[in-house]
């Protein structure tokens, strides 16, 4: 693991919580180019892609059932007329 670790906007993270811009009048900016001249190399930027439409549709199906979810079990609470295993039986139906 190196000391260095590239950002996606392009900057260096240094020892993961120093943010390096791109300026030469910077020290930080000045020790990692001479720390590259050395032949090093920072490490890749491991920020994941953004998601895609397709994944937020399938997100947003899921909330979807776990929000009827959450409101069956609310309602239920006011009036509870049934047990843990049809409420756990209930819960599942609407999650699937």
């Amino acid at each position: 693991m190196a000391i260095y670790k590239l950002l996606p906007n392009g900057g260096v993270l240094l020892d993961n919580r120093i943010s390096i811009p791109d300026n030469e009048q910077s020290r930080h900016w000045r020790a990692y180019q001479q720390w590259l001249a050395d032949g090093n190399t920072p490490d890749p930027d491991d920020t994941p892609p953004p998601a895609t439409a397709k994944q937020i549709g399938e997100i947003r199906i899921n909330n979807d059932k776990l929000l009827g979810a959450l409101i069956t079990v609310i309602g239920n609470l006011a009036t509870p007329t049934k047990t843990k295993a049809q409420m756990i039986t209930l819960i599942k139906a609407k999650i699937t």
